[in-house]
């Protein structure tokens, strides 16, 4: 059910349709088969340093807990930011997944992965298989 909570903890704008990731039993997942295939923050961290600039933490940064809600230190600018999102936080897991995905023995394979991802990972499967093929659930046939 939508409740526009981020992590299930932060209010976000009613202008963004939230939902929060059921648990696997209640999507029929047998977790003693599934496996994290997400590249890691710190791998996403050297990707955008390796092509962009490394990221520097001023000492403000340092003292503010990573669970704080609140953020005093100086922002970084937008055009990074954009970046960081697009070419390494969206197109770089898009890749990644579908290169787990394409490369899986298995012929039945769920991805519980953001909605933003779809259009890239297909692209992805695509560029790798021109005759992949995927089916999804019904009820989000809107995607």
């Amino acid at each position: 059910a939508e409740n526009n909570l981020f992590l299930g903890k932060y209010k976000i704008n009613k202008k963004h349709k939230l939902m929060n990731q059921p648990a696997a039993y209640e999507m029929n997942i047998d977790t003693t088969k599934a496996i994290r295939v997400d590249i890691s923050p710190s791998t996403m961290i050297n990707e955008f340093e390796t092509k962009y600039q490394k990221i520097e933490l001023d000492d403000c940064d340092l003292k503010t807990n990573l669970n704080s809600k609140i953020y005093d230190c100086a922002k970084i600018e937008k055009s990074e930011i954009k970046y960081f999102m697009d070419e390494i936080v969206i197109e770089l897991r898009d890749k990644n997944l579908a290169n787990k995905v394409q490369s899986h023995k298995s012929n039945k394979i769920v991805v519980v992965y953001g909605s933003i991802h779809l259009r890239g990972m297909r692209v992805e499967l695509e560029k790798i298989d021109s005759s992949w093929d995927y089916s999804r659930e019904k009820n989000n046939e809107n995607n």
